[in-house]
């Protein structure tokens, strides 16, 4: 039988089919002190924010500084919790990004400690998209995302003079929004990324149904 929750579930039904309560439990092996355990929240408000907030001023921090802060701060958390915590934000944008856009087949990604956490690949596996790594040293492996980051560096970073964090945000979505709504991709049959979408809608949405 499975976990805690699964096996509280089964005394409850040995129960209402009559059972007493310890011979339930003996018949299940579990205590009946286990029955009374009420399950954390997953997470807590309060310091979700908090790592929400941390993110969004240094997004490249990983979890282990963004812990560090989180006691700069005055949070009494360890560092197992600000983990999992974070793995748990990284899964709720996937899912959104999934809404958005669907489920694709495969999920190639480099080898980043990101990417090949075994808590990713089983969730990945579970809505059912499969993984695959890029070999170290082999940028052509993941040649989409590869061609994206040359050309995003030689149209807009080395193009612009960035006076500061705010303006290089205007000046990059600018370019972001110019990119999928007017740059025609030999990739796509010369269609804008928007224009592509907006074809390909219909067909994904009539699969999904």
């Amino acid at each position: 039988m499975g976990g805690a929750p699964a096996k509280r579930q089964a005394v409850g039904e040995l129960i209402a089919a009559g059972l007493s309560q310890t011979r339930a439990c003996a018949a299940l092996a579990t205590s009946r002190s286990s029955l009374a355990y009420v399950p954390r929240a997953h997470h807590d408000e309060a310091l979700v924010a908090a790592i929400q907030a941390i993110h969004k001023r240094k997004p490249r921090w990983g979890y282990k500084r963004v812990h560090a802060q989180l006691r700069r701060e005055g949070h009494q958390v360890n560092r197992k919790l600000v983990l999992r915590l974070w793995r748990e934000l990284g899964f709720k944008e996937l899912e959104r990004l999934f809404s958005l856009h669907g489920r694709p087949t495969v999920l190639r990604s480099d080898s980043g400690p990101e990417f090949v956490a075994c808590e990713l690949t089983k969730w990945l596996a579970e809505v059912g998209a499969a993984t695959f790594d890029i070999e170290p040293g082999k940028p052509w492996q993941n040649g989409y995302a590869e061609s994206f980051n040359a050309r995003l560096r030689d149209e807009c970073l080395n193009m612009e003079e960035f006076w500061s964090l705010p303006h290089a945000r205007a000046l990059i979505e600018a370019w972001r929004i110019e990119y999928n709504s007017e740059h025609p991709h030999s990739s796509l049959g010369c269609l804008t990324p928007d224009e592509f979408t907006e074809r390909c809608t219909p067909a994904l949405e009539q699969d999904a149904a």
